[in-house]
């Protein structure tokens, strides 16, 4: 089964609200090791797509963070991450997900 968890910071909130939305970042907390392998490989020029419980799509172009700036084509889909997990800032939520249209299980 394919995890990743990810959280929103307090840092990151206080960042955003001061510097804009560009700097809005959800942090990777943990992942499945398949997940670690393929965001290794990560980077702003070679985003790796990533699947949300099936529903939610990102791109993620960091080994250690999933940065809106890299999800302009997904804002609606990044921002509503960003929203649930601002919430509760530095709390993690892990999601069942896939990556290049392998499947979760």
């Amino acid at each position: 089964m394919l995890t990743i968890t990810l959280a929103v910071t307090q840092s990151v909130i206080d960042q955003a609200t001061a510097e804009g939305r560009s700097q809005m970042q959800l942090a990777i907390q943990d992942c499945s090791s398949e997940v670690r392998e393929a965001l290794a490989l990560a980077t702003g020029t070679a985003c790796i797509p990533v699947v949300l419980g099936r529903c939610v799509h990102l791109d993620i172009g960091d080994t250690a963070a999933v940065w809106r700036s890299h999800n302009q084509a997904r804002s609606e889909d990044f921002d509503l991450i960003y929203g649930l997990l601002a919430r509760r800032p530095g709390q993690g939520m892990t999601f069942l997900c896939t990556l290049h249209g392998r499947d979760s299980r």
